[in-house]
């Protein structure tokens, strides 16, 4: 997309350095593939990974709901009051899930389906990770009140967050290594 633009540029007699332009597009797009995927699915995703995560924690033995949308309240039982948590858009894994599209779209080399089906299987892995982050943040907090959730979300949920970020990553590249030697030739041939 960005490479067809330097090309057009080039070709009307306007001195282009396409590389640069190449690299700054993309670099562009990314950004603003980011932004939009942010804005347009960090609702939905929220509303889905607090459903699921409210099923993780009842699976779990807690007693807690939602509330408007994305405020959990949870009912830890008789040896303490009970409490909010709520899963603002920067707990949600929306944000990696757009930064791995806007990378499977506008960087990786390959053949776009195949790009896809990558994405799909790292955005699956960050999802997951996520949900179970959240789960147990919220089964935290309600075994050792707020001050447990504030523990597991800000230490431990940030190394998992890393960790399941990478891991969804390095699934997206690990799908688009080529499989065999002559496998090669055919993705770069694929990615012109």
């Amino acid at each position: 997309m960005v490479q067809n633009c330097a090309y057009v540029l080039a070709a009307r007699g306007h001195v282009v350095i396409q590389r640069r332009t190449i690299t700054y597009g993309t670099v562009a797009a990314t950004v603003l593939l980011v932004v939009v995927g942010v804005y347009l699915f960090s609702t939905p995703i929220r509303l889905f990974e607090a459903a699921i995560a409210l099923d993780l924690s009842h699976l779990a033995g807690l007693n807690s709901t939602v509330e408007s949308d994305y405020q959990f309240q949870i009912l830890p039982g008789r040896a303490q009051w009970p409490f909010r948590a709520q899963l603002t858009p920067y707990c949600s894994s929306a944000i990696v899930i757009a930064t791995l599209l806007s990378v499977a779209v506008c960087v990786l080399p390959g053949r776009f389906s195949r790009r896809m089906g990558a994405f799909a299987l790292g955005a699956i892995a960050v999802f997951v990770g996520n949900v179970l982050r959240i789960a147990l943040a919220l089964v935290g907090g309600a075994t050792f009140g707020p001050s447990g959730l504030t523990l597991l979300h800000d230490w431990v949920g940030t190394v998992c967050a890393l960790l399941y970020t990478l891991l969804g990553f390095f699934l997206m590249l690990w799908f688009l290594m080529p499989k065999q030697a002559g496998d090669v030739g055919a993705d770069a041939a694929a990615a012109l």
